[in-house]
């Protein structure tokens, strides 16, 4: 079997475009959108038409339309079976179809079949291919199709639904199906009760029913009027129990809420009471700061305080230094000649020198001059002398201050001291009384401390509760509490007036215990009454339907009985022909997917194991055997490969089938790909292989691998052609 040509005329992206094919190896390269799962769904909807189930094939109109043509579309496939050529021409909107068959004498079509079901019938003969789902099994690769299949079981229970000929039917299923059918007419050990063991349940019981037909009249009597008074009492007593239970709810959604509110007042006052907390804290906070604040200046200039104490602790030392000077002075001076001076000029000491030298000059001058007349000048000095003297005593007299190094050094460094303490004044903004009364500094600074002290521990305090709480959030929660608790209080005053004591309560709830119990046990007796009435009246006037019945179930069991044995047979039946159809085809199917297993893995995998555990798939692996988690995503994309290549050889008995693959090679390595490029290229000499890829370098590996002319190569650039 080969392709030849295919048209597609406004098949969804291909407005009008024509694809021809070799007999070997022809592959089709294109990115994405590129159209190359358009062009493989074109082929398998040739052949099929619309609506199978199979994966590849489209299935209604909306579907296959163009996305700008509307109007038509159409596919024509011509293809050659054996030695015959055939053309398929499909009318998909008008769901149509036409089989033309090639006249080699007038080397023209002409029309073979327009019946859908005659065409496909064909097609099932020629290519012993029955349906679209075998050809998607055998001829169709995809590589979902492999993705799909995550262990050796599920690769050998695909392979297998190639020879069912249905993908959602394997060999298991029908056992599956005839296990089901047989469980639902007997059962086994544990099973669930089938319909044969429903059926003898019940004839039992009509067996019983007639065995037990007569029944005497006082048991009947006793009967109608224990069912008589059970139906008088249990709807009053029913109707009881569900106003205890009215009133037992009501008393327990009342204790509810008033627990609520009992709640709610807890958390109202804890709240509260936080939000007292902090709003004295912040008080406290404020006063603290506002005492503090006064400080400022100190705080400041912390260190300017403690100068100041020192500047008048070494201001005290020092007029203390100075006034032991003076005591020391003025005993000095008790010991000495005190001179004193007066205001006015005479009672200067230069004026004493200037009368004592006129004294003493007059009287050397007359001792030496022997002249008394120079005793006058003495003379005249002592009278002017004596006479300052008496105007000076009408002056107050001040004694000379003499002052010693030591005092007026102490006094400048005094002086010095009381500067740099007016200047520490200033800067701290304190008047000079500080000065006067130092102990006011000492008390200013212990104020000051204790200020600095009180704010910093309000402040961490505050600090502290604003970090633990979100106050605001406390607040919006107090308001939510208040009005729940107005809510609550709404809710309670609906039970205003129901005040059951504990006592009451108490006896309402063993009132409703004695109830529960009675009620229950009445019930059933009442049903058991009216149960057994009822058969009694059966068997009383229905005595010739349960005979009717018993023979009806005798017949239904026996007929069903012989059902489930044919089950039975069939299962072994199935399961000696399924051995022995597998024995016919899994030793091929073995042998030849061993073969193409090796050479894609380049000789890392010999051979695989089918017939042991079939249709789990062991794959020996030096001295071990994988098991369904051994192999990679990539190896069992591979061995599918394989496997799927070995059955469509088995397939291929009547019809060289192409193979049509659909980038079945994500998975594979550099290495095994070019194997199994390789091994592409060796089967297209037998039959026609047409291969999808996105693999920018197929041109340079298949040029590396087939011999040039070996292979067809035509690309898919995705434009819609017209």
């Amino acid at each position: 079997m080969k392709f030849l040509t295919i048209s597609l005329t406004g098949f969804r992206k291909y407005l009008e475009q024509v694809f021809s094919f070799e007999p070997g190896l022809n592959v089709f390269w294109g990115a994405n959108e590129a159209g190359k799962t358009t062009l493989h769904q074109a082929l398998v909807t040739a052949l099929y038409g619309l609506g199978s189930k199979s994966a590849q094939l489209l299935r209604t109109k909306d579907e296959v339309r163009n996305w700008q043509q509307q109007a038509v579309c159409k596919l024509a496939l011509e293809l050659e079976l054996g030695q015959d050529r055939y053309l398929i021409n499909r009318d998909l909107l008008n769901s149509q179809v036409v089989l033309f068959q090639h006249d080699k004498a007038t080397d023209s079509y002409i029309t073979k079949s327009e019946d859908a079901k005659a065409v496909a019938e064909l097609l099932a003969e020629r290519m012993a291919i029955p349906s679209a789902d075998i050809f998607n099994q055998t001829i169709s690769i995809q590589q979902n199709q492999m993705t799909n299949l995550s262990n050796l079981e599920e690769i050998g229970e695909a392979i297998e639904a190639i020879f069912t000929g249905d993908e959602s039917v394997s060999i298991q299923n029908v056992f599956d199906n005839l296990n089901t059918f047989r469980k639902q007419l007997k059962k086994r050990g544990n099973e669930k009760f089938g319909k044969i063991d429903t059926l003898s349940m019940r004839f039992k019981e009509v067996e019983s029913a007639l065995a037990s037909a007569q029944t005497s009249q006082q048991e009947h009597q006793q009967l109608e009027d224990r069912f008589n008074q059970l139906s008088a009492l249990l709807p009053k007593k029913e109707k009881r129990l569900h106003e205890l239970q009215d009133l037992l709810n009501k008393s327990k959604t009342k204790i509810e809420l008033e627990k609520k509110r009992d709640d709610l007042r807890i958390n109202y006052k804890r709240i509260n009471e936080q939000l007292r907390t902090y709003e004295n804290q912040q008080t406290r906070f404020q006063e603290s700061q506002a005492s503090f604040q006064r400080y400022s200046k100190i705080d400041e200039q912390s260190g300017g305080l403690e100068e100041l104490i020192l500047l008048t602790r070494d201001i005290k030392e020092i007029q203390s230094k100075i006034q032991e000077e003076q005591e020391q002075e003025q005993i000095t001076r008790e010991r000495m000649v005190v001179l004193v001076e007066n205001e006015h000029i005479f009672l200067s000491p230069k004026a004493i020198w200037i009368s004592s030298g006129l004294i003493i000059a007059g009287v050397v001058a007359a001792f030496l001059l022997t002249s008394l007349y120079f005793l006058a000048v003495s003379g005249l000095g002592v009278i002017w002398l004596a006479l300052k003297f008496w105007r000076g005593s009408m002056f107050k007299l001040k004694e000379k201050q003499i002052k010693s190094e030591v005092i007026q050094q102490l006094e400048s460094e005094l002086a010095n001291r009381q500067k740099q303490a007016l200047h520490k004044l200033n800067l701290l903004q304190l008047d000079d009384s500080y000065l006067q009364v130092p102990s006011r500094l000492e008390e200013l600074k212990a104020d000051w401390q204790t200020a600095k002290k009180d704010y910093l521990e309000a402040k961490a305090k505050l600090e502290a509760l604003q970090e633990s709480n979100d106050f605001v959030a406390l607040e919006k929660e107090l308001d939510d509490l208040s009005m729940q608790g107005r809510e609550m209080n709404q809710a309670l005053a609906a039970y205003e007036g129901f005040s059951p004591s504990a006592e009451e309560v108490n006896a309402w709830q063993n009132e409703q215990g004695k109830l529960a119990v009675q009620i229950p046990e009445e019930t059933r007796e009442f049903n058991q009454v009216q149960g057994r009435l009822k058969q009694m009246r059966r068997q009383s006037f229905n005595f010739v339907e349960l005979e009717s019945e018993s023979e009806y179930l005798q017949s239904e069991i026996t007929k069903l009985t012989e059902r489930h044995e044919a089950s039975l047979l069939a299962i072994d039946v199935l399961q000696e022909v399924v051995d022995n159809y597998r024995a016919a085809y899994l030793p091929q199917l073995e042998k030849r997917s061993s073969s193409y297993w090796s050479q894609i893995t380049n000789g890392r995998y010999q051979d695989l194991q089918l017939e042991k555990s079939w249709p789990e798939i062991i794959v020996p692996m030096q001295d071990m055997q994988a098991n369904k988690t051994d192999l990679s995503q990539g190896a069992l994309d591979q061995l599918f490969f394989a496997l799927r290549l070995a059955a469509t050889d088995l397939m291929s008995s009547q019809a060289q089938l192409p193979l049509i693959l659909d980038d079945p090679f994500v998975n594979f390595d550099d290495e095994r790909y070019q194997e199994s490029l390789s091994l592409l290229a060796s089967i297209s000499q037998d039959r026609q292989v047409i291969y999808f890829t996105s693999r920018e370098r197929i041109v340079t590996d298949l040029e590396a691998i087939v011999p040039q002319g070996r292979f067809a190569i035509k690309r898919l650039v995705g434009q819609i052609k017209n």
